[in-house]
């Protein structure tokens, strides 16, 4: 067996710590879950690179016209020049200051 760095929330802690008070069996609750996990994963990857390709087609399509309907992007980009412009400006204020 290898052993394994993991970082939990406290909540994942806490409800660990309670379950394996009751069974006493912390690493294989670990253990289990990671088997969960991997089984979950397995079943839901593309099982060839045909479907990984149809997969990576579908989301193309499926974003395709995503903003067609706004009628605000150019008010968002003059916009976002003018927040980039200003934190520049305050950026090279700083800069010269020290």
């Amino acid at each position: 067996m290898n052993k394994a760095h993991v970082l939990l929330r406290d909540d994942q802690t806490a409800e660990l710590e309670r379950v394996s008070r009751q069974t006493g069996r912390k690493s294989e609750l670990i253990r289990r879950g990671v088997d969960l996990a991997l089984a979950e994963a397995k079943t839901s990857q593309p099982t060839s690179p045909a479907e990984e390709n149809d997969d990576w087609k579908a989301a193309w399509r499926g974003i395709f016209g995503l903003w067609a309907d706004r009628d605000d992007i150019d008010e968002l980009y003059s916009d976002l020049r003018r927040r980039n412009r200003e934190r520049m400006e305050r950026l090279e204020k700083q800069w010269r200051k020290e």
